[in-house]
């Protein structure tokens, strides 16, 4: 075939592909009626690439319109949405269904982010016996998000289309990327703390309209951040009478759980130190006032979209060529650095093995051949990359030699780890805890062996890792980088929630004129809880630093007794962590959530 003809055959692939992610509403405002009224429920089957036939996934959407106050928004803002994920051969009414996981996603991750988590749930129930469903809720500034790109580029399976579009400036249908400015933003500096919650609790109550039932069927968690959310929710009041306990968010749940994530309303302890207590919470209250006076007033900060959004698409996009093309030679190298600087110096800094390549770029992270999963892989896997925070399992570089990297933590400070108290925390931020290696010669191709494949090793022979520490599908966590209806990667938060989050955890009961509702601060507490966490994980460094610190002020332990700790998983891989492992055993984060259900409500 000429080069002539295979042009012209992904031309057409293209356009076709145009067509059909024009007119089958993959974007999450596309399927949905304008002004229906209030309270419509639309479920929309969602296409997707996972490899779990027996799961089914759906787009609920609930029809809530901002109030007023909120300014001007996007239409699609004005749906209440969730990924619905159940057993196929469950029932079809969540109410039937045995349990039901109403989930929140980490910090600035949407709800891809626990997609492989939510499927492991549903299936690994189903292995024992179980029909349970997976609830994730779609944040509303979702909307903002523009997925005309990566779904045109996913249907004609070329990745090149969504560099045009999100780079180039190229038109797809004769629409071309804007990239949402302050202004556009500044509704959501008024979604209060109040909407949030009452978005979670609306999916509840429509889902499952019996009080009896939501106590015994649903079990409120999430991964990471999403416990706090939890955390706050537990004590947040609801309906017509939000003072009565029984509209208490505690009494919406059978119980509570947590992936590498610690569920509690007073980290400090502060509700026994009445005077303590009132010095935080007064300095929380001013904080908040500030912030929402300042991002309500002006243009400034309405969200924390971290640098230029297209990074963002940039690193799905990356994703995406790896999962449609994985063997082929990368060309994002050549490409995406030029495209937008602060995406390259991401890249360079993940690439680079030595403090020469960071400051001088020589040799030039660039003249490096990878295929397009070995880039992904070299970029995050917890063998090369340089943030261990963000670090997971993937497996290993093939196709060359490998030396170690010593940037970002030198030779002098290996056993990093080691160091009490302190260096487990520290290493789980920057790698410590895992040897890091990368390419040495620009003229191999660099390909990637996936976690069930035997590591790869130093050129003489010495090991550097272990098959214990790779436990993530690299290609199913490529999927859901690119795949929706949502994002891996939310790229805007509103600056208000975070702060009304942190707020809520330091007032102690006396909730500001901006938490009015947050009337039953140690409804956490009023449940069973349940917590997971891998061992490599900053969450749990991280809490193990807290217990050593926290009884010096008085303040109690933050483990709960239900607490499991499974080793070597790093904070991502809790929720990404692959349905069977390779040593042929079910994901154990999932297992555990699933046997603290069953242990609820009875085999």
């Amino acid at each position: 075939m000429t080069s002539k003809t295979s042009a012209a055959r992904r031309g057409l692939t293209a356009v076709a592909a145009i067509l059909l992610a024009a007119t089958s509403g993959t974007a999450l405002a596309l399927s949905l009626p304008i002004n229906p009224p209030v309270g419509t429920r639309v479920e929309t089957p969602v296409a997707n690439l996972a490899n779990t036939p027996n799961v089914v996934e759906t787009l609920v959407s609930l029809y809530k319109p901002l109030p007023m106050s909120a300014g001007v928004h996007p239409s699609a803002c004005d749906w209440n949405s969730y990924v619905r994920y159940r057993d196929v051969n469950g029932p079809a009414k969540s109410a039937k269904a045995d349990a039901v996981f109403a989930t929140q996603s980490g910090f600035g991750g949407g709800p891809s982010e626990v997609d492989i988590l939510a499927r492991n749930l549903v299936m690994s129930s189903a292995a024992a016996g179980k029909h349970v469903e997976t609830w994730v809720h779609v944040h509303r500034w979702n909307c903002l998000i523009d997925r005309t790109g990566l779904d045109t580029a996913a249907a004609a399976k070329d990745y090149h289309i969504a560099v045009d579009y999100y780079f180039n400036r190229k038109s797809i249908n004769g629409k071309t990327y804007q990239p949402v400015n302050w202004a556009q933003q500044h509704f959501l500096a008024n979604y209060s703390l109040d909407q949030f919650m009452n978005d979670w609790y609306d999916i509840m109550v429509q889902a499952i309209p019996d009080p009896a039932a939501r106590q015994k069927k649903i079990f409120c968690g999430g991964h990471s951040y999403g416990s706090v959310v939890t955390s706050v929710f537990a004590a947040w009041g609801f309906g017509s009478d939000p003072t009565n306990p029984i509209n208490a968010g505690y009494n919406q749940c059978a119980a509570f759980w947590g992936v590498d994530a610690i569920e509690t309303s007073d980290v400090a302890g502060l509700a026994r130190k009445p005077v303590l207590g009132k010095v935080v919470g007064g300095l929380a209250d001013a904080i908040q006032t500030t912030v929402a006076d300042l991002t309500g007033k002006t243009n400034l900060f309405p969200t924390i979209a971290v640098g230029e959004v297209p990074v963002f698409y940039g690193l799905e996009i990356i994703a995406m060529a790896a999962f449609l093309e994985p063997t082929h030679e990368s060309d994002l190298l050549k490409i995406l650095p030029s495209q937008n600087a602060i995406l390259g110096a991401f890249m360079r800094l993940s690439l680079a093995r030595t403090y020469q390549q960071v400051l001088t770029n020589a040799p030039d992270y660039r003249s490096f051949r990878y295929t397009n999963e070995a880039l992904l892989g070299a970029m995050f896997d917890n063998n090369s990359n340089f943030i261990g925070a963000d670090a997971l399992g993937l497996g290993t570089l093939g196709g060359g030699p490998l030396g170690p990297k010593n940037f970002i933590v030198p030779p002098a400070l290996d056993g990093l780890e080691s160091i009490p108290i302190l260096g487990p925390f520290v290493g789980s931020l920057v790698g410590g805890e895992f040897t890091t290696v990368g390419p040495t010669d620009p003229n191999a191709l660099y390909t990637w062996n996936d976690y069930k494949t035997t590591p790869s090793t130093y050129p003489d022979g010495t090991a550097y890792t272990k098959s214990e520490y790779k436990m993530t599908d690299i290609h199913q966590w490529a999927r859901t980088l690119f795949e929706g209806p949502g994002a891996w990667i939310e790229a805007y938060y509103p600056l208000n929630l975070l702060v009304g989050l942190g707020a809520s955890l330091a007032e102690s009961g006396r909730p500001s004129m901006l938490d009015k509702h947050l009337l039953f601060p140690q409804g956490i507490a009023t449940k069973p809880r349940f917590q997971a966490f891998g061992t490599s994980g900053i969450v749990y460094t991280a809490l193990n630093l807290f217990d050593v610190l926290l009884p010096v002020i008085g303040a109690p332990p933050l483990k709960v007794p239900n607490t499991v700790e499974i080793p070597w998983y790093s904070h991502f891989d809790m929720s990404t962590g692959a349905y069977i492992q390779n040593n042929g055993q079910i994901d154990p984060a999932s297992r555990a959530v699933r046997d603290y259900m069953i242990q609820r409500i009875g085999s």
